[in-house]
């Protein structure tokens, strides 16, 4: 679905990195999931490091191979700070699950493989965001047989999801920005993304 938006709903949705998500749906299956898990580790890894005090050297050890420098615990840490749901900590577990099985699997994996199509279904950011209103019946058989396409639209919501707090981030002063200011404000109903914290 996110390859039949326009270049406009494209970059209004994933702003720069609308280009590398066209290219990232046409890789293999196995890059397909090693990439789609690597780009959301790098979002959360600028949304955490947007709310940290800014030491280079300090940052480098936490998120090089240090506490912070697997994708996991990236999220669960963003989940601990208020800045993603408990919702989108759980859909990432889920893509870290997926990625890993193909990142380890010696060869032969696909999408469509037994295993990695199962994952793939328990995948559940599909089903919340596109299959209400309008796109509801032609969408609903494709996400619930195409794993891959299932798993492509996970991540770019993911990733929308990730950017909005970013937004939100950015619009406070670094020197403004402390854990009070920063509670959930996309999730929050009637919530104004051009509104000013």
């Amino acid at each position: 679905m996110i390859a039949k938006l326009s270049d406009e709903e494209k970059r209004t949705l994933l702003g720069d990195d609308a280009g590398w998500l066209e290219e990232f749906q046409n890789e293999t299956d196995r890059a397909t999931a090693v990439l789609g898990a690597a780009f959301l580790e790098s979002q959360l890894e600028l949304l955490l490091k947007s709310v940290m005090r800014h030491d280079a050297g300090e940052l480098k050890q936490l998120f090089g191979v240090g506490a912070i420098g697997g994708f996991v615990v990236r999220a669960r840490l963003a989940y601990c700070l208020d800045l993603i749901s408990k919702e989108t900590l759980h859909e990432t577990v889920r893509i870290a699950w997926i990625r890993n099985r193909f990142a380890h699997g010696l060869h032969g994996l696909k999408f469509e493989s037994p295993e990695i199509s199962g994952l793939c279904m328990k995948l559940r950011q599909p089903d919340q965001q596109l299959l209400r209103g309008d796109l509801a019946d032609p969408m609903r058989s494709y996400l619930e047989t195409n794993a891959r396409f299932r798993y492509i639209t996970s991540v770019a919501i993911l990733s929308g999801q990730i950017r909005l707090m970013q937004r939100y981030i950015d619009k406070i002063p670094p020197t403004k920005r402390t854990l009070s200011t920063l509670i959930k404000p996309y999730i929050i109903q009637g919530f104004d993304s051009e509104e000013q914290p």
